[in-house]
């Protein structure tokens, strides 16, 4: 189990995208999927980490704690909240180049995506520790499913 005052760290180095986001210990699922590329767009490859929401109950970003309450709102809104990671590979770069880093909540009926900014999520990922990046993701995502909820 992972110590919860760690800090994040660096990924070691020879892990593959593949290792660092399956061993994520609070990913409940990790998929990959492919699209061929049409007309100028380039052929594409997205890994999607599932958050497994209940390890994340309990854990405490910038005075405000990811509650019991909170994961409820994300399961009465039927979301999923996912971490994207997507790279496109036009023929000038064979090794790809990164297309998107995002968060996104995915219910049935609809879906929000937030670009991230900076890698600050993916260190996070990597070194195993759910830090303020991650936190904040989960609390804004409860937020939100808060929001379009008729009744709490």
């Amino acid at each position: 189990m992972p110590d919860p005052t760690a800090r994040p760290q660096a990924p070691a180095p020879g892990r593959t995208l593949r290792q660092v986001l399956e061993g994520c210990p609070f990913f409940s699922r990790v998929s990959w999927s492919d699209y061929p590329g049409h007309g100028q767009r380039a052929p594409r490859a997205r890994a999607t980490g599932i958050f497994n929401l209940d390890s994340l109950v309990g854990k405490a970003s910038q005075g405000r704690t990811f509650t019991a309450r909170d994961r409820a709102a994300l399961a009465k809104a039927g979301a999923n909240l996912c971490y994207v990671l997507e790279y496109a590979f036009p023929p000038d770069k064979p090794l790809g180049e990164r297309s998107l880093t995002a968060v996104m909540i995915v219910t049935m009926d609809w879906s929000e995506t937030a670009q991230l900014a900076d890698d600050a999520m993916l260190t996070e990922i990597a070194s195993g520790v759910a830090g303020d990046a991650v936190l904040r993701a989960v609390l804004d995502a409860a937020d939100h499913c808060w929001a379009r909820t008729p009744s709490r």
